[in-house]
């Protein structure tokens, strides 16, 4: 996204997957988010719900975004993939800090 307001970056140091976030936000909301990836199916899957989900959070709602919302949506994960999910919402709460401190 070239107009990102924020960008986050998460690392699975297990598996070395890789998720950016980026978020354009509009009257303290996320009014448009994207991602790059680069990882496994559960990885980019967990990535693309964080995006679908993060649109039109409000910032307090984004921070407090987690795992639970990705699995909601996504359903069972093999156990060996779990963590693989678990690092999109983590991109997306940095991507919030990210345009915070762009602020200050």
């Amino acid at each position: 996204m070239a107009d990102a307001d924020g960008v986050g970056r998460a690392i699975n140091e297990a598996c070395s997957d890789v998720v950016t976030m980026y978020i354009r936000v509009e009257d303290g909301r996320i009014a448009d988010a994207s991602f790059k990836a680069q990882g496994c199916v559960a990885c980019i899957a967990a990535a693309s719900v964080t995006t679908e989900l993060a649109q039109n959070l409000g910032l307090d709602e984004a921070r407090s975004f987690n795992k639970e919302a990705v699995l909601d949506v996504l359903g069972e994960i093999p156990p060996g993939k779990m963590q693989c999910s678990f690092i999109s919402p983590t991109a997306l709460r940095e991507a919030v800090q990210d345009f915070e401190n762009k602020q200050n």
